[in-house]
């Protein structure tokens, strides 16, 4: 997922009729639950990897 649009629509279609939590997390209507992240965002705090302020 590259962008805002692309992240929201994901999270509109795996939550409708579901229940939607915080930190991109949601249930889906069948109870399977997902986490809807940007592409890249499983790098973020790895060793050399520049963390930006916002994070703490």
């Amino acid at each position: 997922m590259q962008t805002q649009e692309e992240i929201d629509s994901y999270w509109e279609k795996l939550g409708a009729g579901g229940r939607y939590d915080h930190c991109g997390w949601l249930d889906d209507k069948f109870g399977f639950s997902w986490q809807i992240v940007p592409s890249g965002y499983e790098r973020v705090g790895l060793p050399g990897n520049f963390l930006p302020e916002k994070f703490f």
